[in-house]
Parts: structure tokens; sequence; C-alpha cells
């Protein structure tokens, strides 16, 4: 969507055994956590344009292509004519150099920011492009590697994002020429939140401030909406104490110790087991909690039990916050 944020950052390590797998996370609130197990010793944002800039990324815009020091232009190759957005990567001024045995790999990423308030409008949150962190409410991202370096460059390096479809440009072959690549990788839990302008890194504590809160459950009546043909349930909400690191996404089950699944999807298929037409999923999957809020959930005939939660993006217990 206009709006949405992606980048490129340098992964410091000694040796990657596969680098095509991406070597590092993506929490909810943004950050990128480099994985230890496979020898990486830190993360470096690009700085995209020009050495000082220290923007390690840009915005999609209205013409779906990354904008300001992303540059499109023109390619042929075997007589076919193709289009790209390039940007000049450089390592950021001011930075210290790797060690002598550690390399430079370059990647390029995507993030998916997209969610949805209880109306079911959707909106994105782009994030500053120097922050030390990604975007926040990241509800999945994506990687791909574009080259190894064994050290930092003397010029800048050239990063390519293809907005392209023919089967035979993945044949083409170009130095750093690579795909966009999709935002299929679930975030990783949130590692740490500022409360009371304090870092603080206790799960029980990060946990207590990203739990929103419920401040009222009502039963209404059914209405001749095609939405809500058998009755809903309008939950309260209020936001929770870390605001806008997250989005958060509604889980139900039958029992309260039984199976827990994603509303959206039970919903679903009741929607299309019945006929019924049901709202955007985004609603209840990517739900943004940032003020006293009301979710109305729809009721399902012959369903007369029915739990629900609410789980933090991320989250690494299946049964929700």
């Amino acid at each position: 969507m206009v709006g949405e944020q992606v980048a490129a950052l340098y992964v410091v390590a000694k040796a990657l055994a596969n680098p095509e797998e991406p070597p590092f996370s993506v929490s909810a609130d943004g950050t990128v956590t480099g994985d230890a197990e496979r020898g990486v010793s830190r993360i470096v944002w690009v700085s995209g344009g020009n050495v000082t800039s220290y923007k390690h990324g840009t915005h999609i815009g209205e013409d779906g292509q990354p904008q300001g020091d992303w540059v499109a232009r023109g390619n042929y190759a075997s007589a076919l004519f193709f289009e790209d957005v390039s940007v000049d990567c450089y390592w950021p001024q001011g930075t210290d150099e790797p060690e002598t045995e550690q390399s430079l790999y370059l990647y390029l990423l995507t993030f998916d920011t997209r969610s949805a308030n209880v109306d079911g409008d959707i909106s994105v949150v782009g994030g500053e492009l120097t922050a030390s962190k990604g975007p926040a409410q990241v509800a999945a991202w994506g990687a791909t590697y574009v080259c190894k370096l064994a050290g930092i460059p003397e010029g800048p390096l050239t990063a390519y994002a293809v907005n392209v479809e023919d089967e035979t440009l993945p044949s083409i072959v170009y130095k750093n020429f690579v795909d966009a690549p999709n935002p299929i990788h679930a975030v990783a839990p949130i590692a740490s939140v500022v409360v009371n302008g304090e870092t603080v890194t206790d799960p029980d504590v990060v946990a207590a401030a990203l739990k929103p809160g419920v401040s009222s459950l009502a039963q209404n009546a059914a209405t001749d909406t095609e939405s809500f043909p058998n009755g809903s349930l309008s939950l309260g909400l209020t936001p929770p104490e870390a605001l806008g690191l997250t989005a958060y996404e509604l889980w139900t089950a039958t029992e309260l110790d039984g199976q827990w699944q994603p509303f959206a999807k039970v919903a679903q298929k009741v929607a299309q087991e019945k006929g019924l037409a049901l709202g955007d999923e985004m609603r209840y999957s990517r739900l943004r909690i940032e003020k006293e809020e009301s979710l109305e959930i729809p009721l399902f005939k012959g369903d007369p039990t029915r739990f629900y939660r609410l789980r933090a993006l991320g989250s690494v217990e299946e049964s929700g916050e």
C-alpha cells in the first residue's frame, strides 16, 4: 500500500552458510535482530542515496514504486526492455568498520504494516527512515539477499527492486539485480518496551505493557444486515500502556482449554458454509488499538458457547495474551 516502507541493511558476519535464508528476525515493533548462532555479529542499516544520508529506506508512492533516493529507469537485456528502481547503498559514515575476517551481506527488506481499526479501515505505519528500527506494527516482512562483500565498498553498491512480471527475467544475470521481496516471514515477539521512560526487557513486564484492557462485553440483537444476522457481541477495549508497537489478532475456542484458532479463519469458514457475508478479516486479524474502541463480533447460529482472546502479533503463546 501507499506509505509502506522498503529498506536495505548490511549483516556483518564471519561467514553465512546459506545467506539466501535471512540471518535475522524482525519483531512487530520493527526491531531487527541478527542470529548470533549463525555467526551474525551486528546489523547495520544502509545509508541510501549518499554516504551521509542515514536513510536506510523509503516509502512506496502512489505509483507503487519506492520514492525519493530510489530512481526508476529502463534497461535492455537480450532485446527485452524492462523497468526497475534502484538505490545507491553506502556504509554509513562514522560507523565502526567490520573486523578483518568479517564480511558484509546486503539485504533488501519490505515490511507489511497494514492494520485495521475497529471500523475495518485499513492503513499502514510508514515509520521513520532514519530510526534505529524499522516501522512499528509489522505484521509480516520479506528479505532478499543481494550480495556478499569482503569489506566496506569503496563506492556505492546498487540494489535493484524489480516491478515486472515476465518469466524470462529471472534468467537475466545482473550484479545486485534482485526482486522486491514478498513479506511472508512471521514477526518475532517484542523483546523490550519503554515503561515510564525506562526500557524494560522482563518478559512479564513487556507482556503487561502490550496487553490491552477489556472494559465491557455486551450482546446485541440480530440485525437485518448480512454481517450480523444472528446478533453480535460488542467488546469494549482500552489501549495498552505501550502504544503503537503492535497490532492484535482475535482468537477463539469453543472450550476454554480447547484448541484456539484465529477468529478470522473460523468466521470465514462458517460464512462460506452458511452463505453469510463477512467484513474484511483484517478487522479481526490485524486490529489496531490506540484509543478506547468497541469491536463487534458476529454470533453464529447453533454455536452457544465460545471464548475469545486477543493475541499480540508475534506472540509465542498459541493461546494468545
